[in-house]
């Protein structure tokens, strides 16, 4: 599962490894916490998987600045974000 927040700079990262994790999140069974949303990437019941993600999605990264070279936009048009 990504999340995009939109708030300031557009941010993508992923945060949660399978769909049946945030419906069992949402529906208060797991007990999980987030204060960032990199948060379950230092867990082990999800780190794995949730490394697998990043490395498919973003080479690798957490997540990454929407507009950003790791985007898929040029150089130019990043550095005036």
């Amino acid at each position: 599962m990504l999340v995009i927040d939109t708030d300031h700079v557009p941010y993508a990262a992923v945060i949660c490894p399978d769909f049946d994790v945030v419906v069992a999140d949402e529906a208060r069974l797991l007990g999980l916490a987030f204060s960032t949303y990199e948060d379950l990437f230092g867990g082990r019941s999800y780190a794995a998987r949730l490394k697998e993600h990043a490395r498919h999605l973003f080479n690798g990264k957490l997540g990454i600045k929407c507009g950003s070279i790791e985007c898929g936009f040029d150089e130019e048009w990043a550095c005036s974000v």
